[in-house]
């Protein structure tokens, strides 16, 4: 097979994976919507028909209303759960969905060609020395004499669309492309907050962005885009603060204080990143763009090398 038939193979393949996560999400998201609807209504329902008393943030109800209410409310929050982890799963695998259509796309280019091969070993012995210089690790250092192992290898290369940014040498200045490439890259930052420490944004998860934006020559997009991440995150849930430590805390009318002492019912400061299908349909727009001028640029430097023949 051909490079262009590998490339275009690849990139069919990849399209259809992708679309299909976001559509079978668009449709958990429908159902979801659907369902929370009905209970909302359902719970609103017990509050007219059922409250005994009820003031602006607080009501009660009759002991079998309540029991109602507490299992509408339990069936609320599984619904929401199982959307959190649905969406934060789906986030997770699009993203490692790109990462593979990467790896396939430079392992096809160096593969293809002599001279691709000699700019990726070039690239690599770079990436040698500095984990050798940074990191003390001198295990790729070991392997710079065998250009197999360092292929081998590709996956050690992070974020690989630098490396891809290097071999295909696309034009990376353009305004859309940056945007979108410094999106993709806080994209990648929080799928590694999710799968090694959690959904709240921690001090790592910024610097490590910072670093990596600054490393891409996009410092100048980290206050917009840690912006509009904290604008859109979730606030932490509700907890008691201060007040007796054996106490059994009761919230006051209308206030968000305990009627026995001192203690507050508070958010504490934090941002929970858990991805909504809003922001992973923003992460499908970005990472459709950046494949497509990825995909585009691969065959026009094939073509130039004569590979296509």
């Amino acid at each position: 097979m051909k490079a262009e038939e590998k490339l275009h193979k690849l990139y069919k393949e990849f399209c259809a994976d992708v679309l299909s996560l976001i559509e079978q999400n668009q449709k958990t998201a429908d159902g979801f919507f659907v369902k929370i609807e009905k209970v909302t209504k359902q719970k609103e329902s017990l509050k007219i028909n059922n409250a005994l008393e009820s003031t602006p943030t607080q009501f009660t109800l009759d002991e079998d209303a309540s029991y109602q209410y507490e299992s509408l409310d339990d069936s609320q929050n599984e619904l929401i759960r199982g959307m959190t982890l649905s969406c934060n799963a789906d986030f997770i695998y699009i993203m490692a969905l790109f990462e593979t259509f990467l790896n396939s796309l430079v392992k096809i280019l160096i593969n293809e060609d002599k001279a691709m091969r000699k700019e990726y070993i070039k690239y690599f012995t770079n990436f040698a020395i500095e984990q050798k210089d940074k990191n003390n690790n001198e295990s790729f250092i070991r392997i710079l004499s065998e250009p197999k192992k360092c292929i081998d290898n590709l996956h050690e290369i992070k974020p690989l669309m630098s490396l891809v940014n290097y071999l295909i040498k696309h034009k990376t200045n353009e305004q859309f492309y940056k945007t979108d490439y410094g999106d993709y890259l806080e994209a990648r930052e929080r799928r590694n907050l999710f799968v090694h420490r959690g959904t709240i944004l921690d001090s790592k998860y910024e610097k490590t962005l910072k670093d990596l934006l600054k490393k891409n020559n996009l410092e100048k997009n980290f206050q917009t885009i840690i912006g509009n991440v904290k604008s859109n995150a979730f606030t932490l849930p509700r907890e008691w603060q201060g007040g007796k430590k054996d106490c059994d805390h009761q919230l006051e009318n209308d206030v968000f204080k305990c009627k026995k002492c001192t203690a507050k019912f508070v958010c504490p400061p934090g941002y929970d990143l858990t991805v909504t299908p809003e922001y992973l349909y923003h992460v499908y727009t970005k990472i459709f763009f950046l494949s497509s001028v990825i995909f585009v640029q691969a065959l026009a430097n094939a073509s130039k090398n004569n590979l296509l023949n």
